[in-house]
């Protein structure tokens, strides 16, 4: 009764969320690939807590820009998995500044430097942890199904953030 799992352990980045999740829920999967990402980015957050302490104020916010900043890379940016600083930087805030969610993302990996801008050597170019979650997080910011099926019928909602429809597996 689990065909839909195959395709994901078809992938090394979901089989290794699947048996995690499988060990830390005591033989319990999510019912969807939403809750498994879900899962997997609250144990992330917990997993790094003792080095990068996050309240849960913190971790909405910063999942709420990491979706922003997803959503414009995949929506504007030529090579949409590589972002660049100024990017970043306009969704997340300047390195050091205060109140600025670009230092906490790199701490816990959601983001990392993968090299340089071709056009200003100075400044470097971001890659989420995972594509996966890049699509993940941009998905999240997506609070109506008109963005994917326009209708005249006027704009149908997206339930809450925890109560999101989705196939199964």
């Amino acid at each position: 009764g689990k065909e839909r799992i195959k395709d994901l352990v078809r992938n090394p980045l979901r089989l290794t969320l699947l048996c995690s999740t499988w060990h830390l829920r005591d033989g319990e999967l999510p019912d969807t690939r939403a809750e498994l990402y879900e899962q997997f980015i609250n144990d992330l957050y917990d997993w790094k807590s003792e080095l990068f302490p996050t309240t849960k104020t913190n971790r909405k916010n910063l999942n709420q820009k990491l979706g922003e900043l997803a959503k414009k890379a995949i929506d504007s940016e030529l090579t949409r998995f590589r972002l660049r600083h100024d990017l970043v930087c306009s969704i997340l805030g300047q390195p050091g500044a205060e109140g600025s969610m670009l230092d906490l993302a790199l701490s816990l990996g959601w983001l990392n430097a993968v090299g340089i801008d071709p056009d200003n050597p100075r400044k470097p170019v971001y890659a989420f942890f995972h594509a996966t979650f890049q699509e993940y997080f941009a998905a999240k910011t997506i609070n109506s199904w008109n963005f994917f099926l326009p209708s005249s019928d006027g704009d149908i909602k997206l339930k809450s953030e925890h109560q999101e429809v989705e196939e199964p597996y």
